[in-house]
């Protein structure tokens, strides 16, 4: 909006001044070409897709989706707004939920902390924190998607080779705990909390956390320990209050070469946990991951609720007054900040009725103006700038929750926002 009126059509196009119904068109037109040239399985969005007509995003879904059924291909469209999670996947940015969400999601991340393409000097997460965060999100029921960043020659730098090749051979032993699985009844335990928002830097694991995953069939129960745990595995989530292991049929050590196993004597339960007995107090095999398959005669056990604490912390949104029917509460974190801009999540919970959609609006003091907003929309409001975020992620249920993260920086004075509202729909 700072660009001059061009009169090159050319330059009209770069500048997005050909007026909105000859750009809506030509948004239109770049999906169809990517669609008909490429036949993705995925076709990833970035947020301000509310910016187009709800019936020029229906035309684009319905024509990948019916060029899927001539293909006889499964697809996944994704979306940060302007969708729902009815016909679409939702992506969370550099991050994910603190616990199981449903439907399936996913989240773009980076092989970098500090960019998404390649820069001098740029550095790299760990290959067991990255690997840590892969484990973790499947097993709340997530997918990622991690963006690498060749050089303008289109090498890929010898670091990025290490944290690829690291997490491929990983995968490629004990990938059955990962590839068709689904997210168990709890997603895990253990003293490290990953996830809850967008925006969270991959960690890495220790020998105490565990994260569950099962098969598609639900007949085998995968525990991935991110460090070996020594001579007996001890899952706190499984008490002989919570879980019975009546069908259990094998416990099994998978091995460092696919397909292989290492057979294990049948665990003990009591009031504190499964204890399985392991090979030795020192690892068989260096491994940036262990995983315990527990294979069972039927569907794998589901835990009784319980009323006592978990050992993964969790994050909670503040309580309050539960809300009229209809509406909705918001509360925000600044995660960090640096003088100019700062990095927040934000929390909406619906209040005692569904509701459609939500908007989320900042009020910043000091005549701060907001340059840059990621995850969500903006407008700008006088000196006191209100950032609005429209209609993010659809629909919530009743009582449910959803956390997104933002990046906002400005010219003025560094001060976080003051107010934060929510309007719901």
């Amino acid at each position: 909006q700072w660009v001059p009126a061009q009169s090159d059509n050319s330059l009209k196009k770069l500048y997005g001044q050909l007026g909105a119904a000859a750009e809506q068109q030509l948004w239109y037109d770049k999906l169809r070409e990517v669609i008909d040239g490429y036949q993705p399985d995925i076709l990833w969005q970035d947020f301000n897709l509310t910016q187009v007509p709800e019936s020029r995003r229906l035309d684009f879904l319905s024509y990948y989706y019916n060029r899927a059924v001539a293909w006889n291909r499964d697809v996944v469209a994704t979306y940060k707004d302007g969708f729902n999670n009815r016909g679409e996947v939702l992506d969370i940015e550099r991050g994910g939920p603190a616990g199981i969400q449903t439907p399936y999601w996913l989240t773009d991340d980076s092989i970098s902390s500090l960019s998404w393409c390649y820069t001098q000097g740029i550095g790299y997460y760990s290959s067991v924190s990255l690997l840590h965060a892969l484990i973790d999100r499947v097993s709340k029921g997530g997918n990622m998607v991690l963006n690498i960043a060749p050089m303008a020659d289109g090498t890929i730098p010898s670091g990025q080779q290490t944290v690829l090749r690291d997490m491929g051979n990983w995968l490629k032993a004990f990938g059955e705990s990962i590839y068709s699985t689904r997210a168990w009844s709890v997603f895990g335990e253990g003293p490290t909390q990953m996830g809850g928002g967008s925006f969270q830097t991959p960690r890495a694991g220790t020998n105490r956390d565990i994260r569950f995953t099962r098969s598609k069939d639900n007949t085998v129960l995968y525990a991935i320990v991110l460090g070996w745990p020594g001579s007996t595995l001890n899952i706190g989530t499984m008490t002989s209050s919570r879980v019975n292991i009546g069908n259990l049929t094998s416990a099994q050590l998978l091995d460092s070469t696919a397909g292989s196993y290492v057979n294990l004597p049948r665990p003990t339960q009591d009031g504190s946990g499964l204890h399985i007995t392991l090979p030795s107090s020192n690892a068989p095999f260096s491994a940036l991951a262990y995983v315990v398959k527990l294979s069972f005669g039927g569907a794998t056990p589901t835990p009784t609720p319980t009323t006592t604490p978990s050992t993964t912390p969790t994050v909670v949104p503040p309580t309050t007054t539960p809300p009229p029917a209809g509406r909705a509460t918001a509360t925000y974190t600044v995660t960090s900040s640096w003088d100019g801009g700062f990095q927040a999540n934000v929390t909406v919970t619906a209040g005692s009725s569904p509701i459609n959609g939500w908007t989320v609006s900042w009020t910043f003091p000091n005549g701060q103006k907001i340059s840059q907003l990621w995850s969500g929309s903006y407008t700008q409001s006088g000196s006191n700038v209100t950032v609005t975020n429209a209609s993010y992620n659809g629909a919530l249920g009743a009582g449910a929750a959803t956390t997104f993260g933002f990046l906002a920086s400005w010219t003025g004075t560094n001060n976080a926002p003051t107010d934060v509202t929510v309007t719901a729909s």
